[in-house]
């Protein structure tokens, strides 16, 4: 079953979504400061391509909770918005892609406006 749903994830936009991720991860990797976070975005990754039968382990106390809020702010927003204009077109494949490259461009676009 596990194999089963992993497969289905996996065609109906599961490699967009780690696409995205590995995307953002690269972006994330380009200063020195932002390696912690580009790390966490490839084995958000290497989760959206198979999450079933995967399990996560929530801890990280009152560093974790900083590192969110600025994951939020930079990455966060923009992959949420992603994902409902996605969801709201839900044209073919092809739409989706192009929005999750957006997606990554505009994050970009935010990092180099931050940083």
């Amino acid at each position: 079953m596990t194999f089963l749903g992993n497969l289905l994830w996996l065609l109906c936009g599961g490699l967009f979504s780690a696409l995205g991720w590995f995307g953002s991860g690269l972006l994330w990797c380009l200063t020195v400061v932002g390696i912690p976070w580009g790390l966490q975005c490839f084995k958000f990754a290497k989760l959206s391509l198979a999450p079933f039968g995967k399990e996560v382990i929530p801890g990280g106390g009152a560093p974790s909770l900083i590192a969110n809020v600025i994951w939020l702010l930079i990455s966060g927003i923009v992959g949420f918005v992603a994902a409902c204009i996605a969801a709201y077109l839900e044209r073919s494949m092809i739409t989706v892609a192009l929005i999750a490259c957006a997606a990554v461009f505009v994050t970009e676009q935010i990092i180099r406006w931050v940083g």
